[in-house]
């Protein structure tokens, strides 16, 4: 029995140490290279390890049932001890927890901000207009068109007479978020070309899949020549969560919060969690745990590392595992640059980079480039002529500011420009074209 445990303990502190080890392989966002945290983890395994593997077994044999006992209970005690001290460890190395250790009652109020329909999803135009009207929100959000898409005026049928049409199609980025109005980079294009007739159907939160719905919907009427598509590394996912809008909250401090896109495990599993406390963990920044064990290990460092590593795992073998997301978005673009060509128009792409990207291109970046050489969609790579945090709002937000917003209207402008002065895409400096 004794030779059994021995055995189980000296596995048990390889395994530990070799996660550590490995930690930056099973973790998504990882940077790589040993910190205090894993030296810590790798020392204590290789201790536990080297312990049980020193451990006498003759001589624990003849111990008397009583030193037995104590012997167990003092291999307990220094195992909760090391434990606690890797936990304090983690804790003043900044790991933030899976979950917030308590709940905080907070007032909020749900806004009706989306809508899905058959056609595709857009914003709540009344909902909105209610909110402006009351002074409540600002001059970004209250710019929304009768249909639902962030522009100034209500798109018709009329606005196909121009002689130069643009349609632009995305999420957030497209939308203009985090810039003031006027300063995103579809407005910097608008103004740089007044006489061209430029509509923004850009939604918040969308994936390519929401955005072939916007195209489809709008193209017959508006007959755009040119169609900009701006591709978020965040597209990926959402393309395997369709038409599925977070609940947004405005809490005391009028900031707005976007709850879990569905109540769902990490597995997939559908869950029933009471609506008010999906909203309770929205306010402090997370979703709500799926189990009080989960809850229980959430709010610990250790725990939260073994809930980040489920993630990791369940990402990798369950339906939205990363190759179903890339197998998706090849089917969407692909789609939409048929549609596109159908509809007698071209399309552009700007590839969204994340902050992250500036330290070293991550795989959604990577892949997001070789799906547009795969398809022969022209695209700009903005992370080449963007300056990292300079052209981003204030962490933890992760949209451009108006000095990014404007680099890239500036260079959508240029591009567009010589577009409609005869020369195809490929011609323009900041357009790769395979």
């Amino acid at each position: 029995m004794l030779g059994i445990l021995r055995a189980v303990a000296i596995l048990a502190g390889l395994l530990i140490a070799l996660v550590a080890f490995a930690l930056d392989y099973l973790l998504p966002g990882t940077s790589p290279g040993l910190n205090l945290p894993q030296i810590l983890a790798i020392a204590v395994g290789l201790a536990i390890a080297f312990l049980a593997w020193r451990l006498r077994i003759e001589r624990l044999g003849k111990l008397s049932p009583a030193r037995m006992a104590r012997a167990v209970l003092v291999i307990v005690a220094v195992l909760c001890v090391t434990l606690l001290i890797l936990e304090l460890a983690l804790a003043a190395w900044g790991l933030p927890a899976y979950f917030p250790s308590q709940l905080v009652e907070q007032d909020y109020e749900v806004i009706s901000f989306y809508y899905c329909d058959d056609i595709s999803c857009r914003l709540n135009y009344d909902g909105i207009a209610a909110k402006c009207a009351a002074g409540q929100w600002g001059p970004r959000m209250c710019k929304v068109n009768r249909q639902g898409y962030p522009d100034s005026h209500d798109f018709a049928a009329d606005d196909a007479l121009a002689s130069q049409r643009v349609l632009a199609v995305g999420d957030s980025f497209t939308h203009g978020f985090k810039s003031s109005v006027g300063n995103s980079f579809i407005e910097t294009l608008e103004a740089a070309m007044p006489e061209t007739m430029v509509w923004n159907g850009g939604i918040s939160a969308t994936g390519t899949s929401e955005q072939l719905d916007v195209f489809r919907h709008l193209a017959p009427m508006l007959q755009p020549q040119l169609t900009i598509l701006g591709f978020f590394t965040n597209d990926f996912a959402n393309n395997v969560i369709q038409k599925a809008k977070p609940v947004t909250l405005r809490d005391a401090q009028g900031r707005l919060i976007f709850a879990p896109f569905e109540q769902a495990d990490r597995w997939g599993n559908p869950l029933d969690i009471p609506v008010e406390t999906v909203h309770a963990y929205a306010l402090q920044g997370s979703r709500p745990p799926t189990s009080e064990l989960e809850r229980a290990l959430g709010v610990t460092r250790l725990g939260t590392l073994f809930l980040r590593t489920l993630d990791s795992i369940a990402e990798r073998f369950n339906d939205r595992s990363w190759k179903r997301q890339v197998e998706l978005t090849r089917q969407y673009l692909a789609e939409l640059r048929d549609e596109v060509t159908a509809n007698g128009s071209q399309m552009l792409v700007i590839v969204i980079p994340t902050r992250e990207d500036f330290e070293a291109p991550t795989r959604e970046h990577d892949a997001a480039i070789d799906l547009m050489d795969e398809l022969a969609l022209p695209y700009i790579r903005a992370l080449d002529f963007l300056a990292g945090d300079a052209d981003y709002a204030p962490r933890p937000d992760f949209h451009w500011n108006n000095a990014g917003h404007q680099k890239i209207g500036k260079l959508l402008s240029e591009c567009v420009s010589s577009f409609f002065a005869g020369a195809g895409l490929g011609e323009c400096p900041h357009v790769t074209v395979k």
